[in-house]
Parts: structure tokens; C-alpha cells; sequence
């Protein structure tokens, strides 16, 4: 092969070389921008990013806690406790049962009033609900007893049902206090479990004690039905200044 011929064949593989070059170059690109257009396609398929919310603050006070022994017309001794909370946060609270212990003046656990129940069972923000409960005791009589309460109020997972209680009155039955009314079902729907709550305060307006009672039968949307509420110890052993009638349906957390 002559010279001319050698350097014709340098000239042809070089431009094959930078057409090569060339290609790959440009191949990168394409897989480049294709990947940048999937990205983009996917990143707009997925939608504008959802806004994340706040939660809503859970919180609540614990005050007016009590604990005494009341002695009943037989002469029997009962443990009682109660304590009230109120919303302070700004979300629906769900009162579970809890625990009173009792302690005596020397911190010693004097008893422990189990299964206390709070009515109503949802507060919300800026309302109040009432712990109470008793227990049989046999044993000396002590003052200066000091209530202990493990309660844990939670965030309501259901709304709360309140329904009017209308014409209510009190009167005196065969040395009883009786609470009567009328219990009106506005809820639109029909409802069983319904709860007749009296909650007694003293003349500083602090809960001092409660008594209930259950409509037998399910209270049809619309329907209104009347109550006779007798207080029973240890409630009727409270000696007390005002009152408030409430009802609802029970609620269970789930």
C-alpha cells in the first residue's frame, strides 16, 4: 500500500472514530432527557403534595378532687371519691374509668375506690366531666383523707350525643329527693342505652356527688319519654346547693 492510500485510510477511520464518539454522545442525552421526562411525568401524575395538618391540642385540668367516709341510715360506712375535668385543650375528650386511691393523713393508702365512672363520658374544649365512685368500707372512721386519682382522659374518637332534658323538677317523695322530666330524643336517629344523669354541686358550684338512672327502652327518633330520678346513698347524703340533669346514650371508645 502507497503512502496516499495509508493516509486516505488514517482520514476514513478518523471520522468513524468522532462519528462514534459522536453517536454515543448523543445516545447518552436522549436516555438523560428521557429519564428527566419520565421523572417529571411521574412527579406530575402524583399531584400537588398534601397539606399536613396540625393535630389539635389534647389537654385538660384535674381539680376539686375529694375523698370522705359517709355513713348511710344503716349505719354503714362508704368510701367515696370524685374529681372533676375540664377541656382545656382543642379537641373532643373521651373520659374512661379510672382509679381513686385514698390516702390518710400520714400518705398511708387508706382504700381505693375502683371502676370510678365519669358522666358525661365527652367533653368538649371548654366543658367539664365528673369522676365519681364508692366503696364499702369496715373499718375505724378517719378524716383528712386525701384522694389520689389515676385517670386518664383521651381524645374522643366519637362525636358526643346530648339530648334536651325538658320540664325537669325536683321535689320530696317519702323523705327522697326525686328528679323528674322529660327526656326528648332530637338526634335523628334512634337510640338505646340512654343515661339520666342528676350531678350535685355545693354553693361554690363544686361537684360533690351524682346519681343516674337508664331508660328501659330504646328511644325512638322524635319520641320523648319522662324520668323519675330518686337520689339513693351515698348520693342523697350530700347535702347540696344546685343541680344539673343530663342525658345521652352510652358511648363505647371504639
Amino acid at each position: 500500500m502507497d503512502a496516499k492510500a495509508k493516509k486516505n485510510l488514517l482520514i476514513v477511520g478518523a471520522v468513524f472514530l468522532v462519528l462514534a464518539i459522536l453517536g454515543s454522545a448523543l445516545s447518552q442525552n436522549q436516555k438523560k432527557n428521557s429519564g428527566s421526562a419520565r421523572e417529571k411525568q411521574t412527579s406530575a401524575s402524583a399531584g400537588p403534595e398534601l397539606e399536613t395538618s396540625v393535630p389539635k391540642r389534647t389537654d385538660y385540668v384535674l381539680k376539686d378532687e375529694f375523698a370522705h367516709l359517709l355513713l348511710d341510715q344503716f349505719n354503714s360506712a362508704l368510701l367515696v371519691a370524685g374529681i372533676t375535668v375540664t377541656n382545656t385543650g382543642e379537641t373532643d375528650l373521651y373520659l374512661p374509668s379510672g382509679t381513686i386511691d385514698v390516702e390518710d393523713e400520714n400518705g398511708k393508702l387508706f382504700g381505693t375506690v375502683s371502676s370510678v365512672t365519669a358522666y358525661p363520658q365527652i367533653i368538649k374544649p371548654g366543658e367539664s366531666g365528673y369522676y365519681y365512685g364508692y366503696t364499702l368500707y369496715d373499718g375505724p372512721l378517719e378524716e383528712n383523707l386525701r384522694p389520689v386519682p389515676h385517670v386518664q382522659p383521651e381524645k374522643a374518637r366519637k362525636s358526643g350525643i346530648s339530648l334536651p332534658v325538658i320540664e325537669p323538677e325536683i321535689k320530696v317523695s317519702f323523705g327522697r329527693y326525686h328528679f323528674t322530666g322529660r327526656v326528648r330524643n332530637d338526634s335523628g336517629q334512634d337510640q338505646s342505652m340512654v343515661y339520666v344523669v342528676v350531678n350535685l354541686f355545693d354553693s361554690k358550684d363544686r361537684f360533690i356527688g351524682r346519681d343516674r338512672t337508664i331508660l328501659h327502652n330504646t328511644l325512638a327518633a322524635g319520641d320523648t319519654v319522662g324520668f323519675d330520678l330518686a337520689l339513693y346513698p351515698p348520693a342523697s347524703l350530700h347535702p347540696f346547693w344546685k343541680y344539673e340533669i343530663i342525658a345521652f346514650p352510652y358511648t363505647f371508645q371504639f
